[in-house]
């Protein structure tokens, strides 16, 4: 699969519900450009047009997308949801007992890596699910069996 069918993959299970596109765009000084815009229809066909499928600016090969977030209304899901969702498109999930900075999320790719290599340094860095309280990454979050059976998660917006 190309960076940009995945791209196109996540936009169709994420688009009923969503409400923002946010990218993280390499330029050709290297470093990285971050929008987020909330008319994602029309973004999604800028996307398709200028960029190869491994998401690569036609005009510039300097230019490319290294990431991506869809950014969804409020809604309540299942651990299973909540689970396949950071792992398949890179959300973040909160539950409502949580601190209100509090979150989970899955590193699956070297991009989102990168990203957050960049946001909370290269010795916080790890696989699998993250547990982060204000803006710091923190341990390897093993869910507990209540919050492994609970519907009340959301994704962060």
């Amino acid at each position: 699969m190309t960076k940009k069918e995945e791209l196109i993959r996540d936009y169709e299970a994420l688009k009923e519900n969503c409400i923002a596109l946010t990218l993280w765009i390499h330029m050709p000084t290297g470093e990285i450009e971050t929008i987020t815009n909330p008319n994602v229809v029309e973004k999604m066909k800028y996307v398709e047009k200028t960029y190869t499928d491994e998401l690569v600016h036609t005009n510039c090969l300097d230019i490319y997308i290294e990431s991506w977030e869809f950014k969804q209304h409020e809604k309540q899901i299942t651990f299973g949801q909540a689970c396949d969702l950071m792992k398949y498109s890179g959300v973040k999930i909160k539950r409502p007992e949580w601190e209100e900075k509090e979150y989970a999320y899955y590193l699956n790719s070297k991009s989102r890596r990168r990203v957050a290599r960049e946001l909370f340094g290269e010795n916080n860095i790890k696989e699998g699910y993250l547990k982060d309280s204000k803006d710091k990454a923190t341990e390897l979050w093993i869910p507990t069996l209540y919050e492994s059976v609970a519907n009340d998660y959301s994704v962060v917006m």
